[in-house]
């Protein structure tokens, strides 16, 4: 129904409805309700194994010569931990070259087993990793990433990887091992990303960000790119943060 002052159509701004007593004169027409709930993070608040893990499936091959960065953005929300094999915690984002229980590398990694705090940028085995242990044993807000075999923290250019054990098809988050057979971080996830370029010219090929579906209220990570939303792998439930965006239409949705 259309809104007119003399013969003179109007729309007004920020109004839904308007009534002349108890009679509906004007409805402004909108969007659908978007079916996203736009995060700031999404949190895992227990170690247990098997809770927590989102399996990123896109086949993404990460190789010494790619300059593309794939960065994850955390913060712990404790650095207290157990004395026993239990209490290990595992951080960031895993690059495996298989589904099964294993790791090429890591874009972060934490272990707490026996109380050694440990957060390293780099290769599964040897020593072609940065230790950014002295930086980041504490529960503020990281950024750990991979560039061109550079190692990042918090956007700084750490070190340069000699290793090339980083070609990958399967990332996981939140757990260590794909197959789900380790503890899982205690933490918040404000974003996975892999771009090129920096500042505001990055281009992205995946852009996760955290939101909660609002059909059937499940938390999870949106590939703004893609459209792909990921959820939990594992059998927890992930807390939602708060809320940036009520109604959100991610891009490519």
């Amino acid at each position: 129904m259309a809104l007119y002052i003399g013969s003179q159509k109007v729309k007004p701004s920020g109004i839904s409805k308007i009534y002349a007593g108890s009679t509906l004169v004007y409805e402004a027409s909108g969007p659908t309700p978007a079916p996203y709930r736009k995060l700031e993070y999404i949190e895992a608040n227990d170690h247990t194994i098997g809770l927590f893990n989102i399996h990123l499936d896109f086949g993404y091959n990460y190789s010494a010569s790619n300059t593309d960065m794939i960065e994850v953005d955390y913060q712990l929300t404790t650095t207290i931990w157990g004395s026993d094999s239990t209490s290990k915690q595992w951080y960031g984002a895993w690059l495996s070259a298989s589904n099964a229980d294993s790791r090429n590398g890591y874009v972060a990694y934490y272990n707490g087993n026996y109380n050694n705090i440990l957060f390293r940028v780099g290769a599964k085995s040897g020593s072609d990793y940065y230790d950014a242990t002295a930086e980041c044993n504490n529960t503020n807000r990281h950024t750990f990433g991979i560039s061109a075999m550079n190692a990042y923290v918090d956007g700084v250019n750490k070190k340069t990887l000699t290793s090339g054990e980083f070609n990958a098809t399967y990332l996981s988050l939140f757990c260590q091992k794909y197959n789900n057979n380790e503890p899982s971080v205690v933490g918040k996830l404000y974003n996975f990303a892999i771009y090129s370029g920096s500042g505001n010219n990055k281009v992205y090929s995946h852009n996760l960000i955290p939101c909660q579906r609002k059909s059937d209220n499940v938390i999870g990570l949106m590939d703004e790119i893609t459209g792909t939303f990921y959820t939990n792998y594992g059998s927890g439930t992930f807390i939602a943060g708060p809320t940036v965006q009520e109604n959100w239409y991610p891009i490519n949705v």
